[in-house]
């Protein structure tokens, strides 16, 4: 699974480098999602919202890059949030 890219957004719109593509190198691979604990989304809420202490938040981190299934769920969670600041 790859970030897309600065113009491919879905809307028409230009949306934001990923982080790999930023710093121009590839995104690694994700590691196998049966590992990854069940995704916690009022804990990757507090997480897009800056609540969670830093150990907390360090841990969400890993997380977000280690597992697809973290990963797509932060990415559904920041485009809530910004929808949510636009409206």
């Amino acid at each position: 699974m790859t970030e897309p890219s600065a113009s491919d957004d879905k809307g028409g719109h230009q949306s934001d480098p990923g982080p790999w593509e930023m710093l121009g190198i590839p995104e690694p691979p994700f590691l196998d999602d049966r590992m990854a604990p069940q995704v916690d989304r009022q804990f990757l809420q507090k997480f897009v919202r800056g609540e969670l202490p830093k150990p907390s938040a360090e841990i969400a981190a890993r997380l977000v890059l280690l597992f697809a299934s973290w990963h797509g769920a932060h990415q559904e969670l920041l485009a809530s949030e910004r929808k949510g600041r636009k409206g």
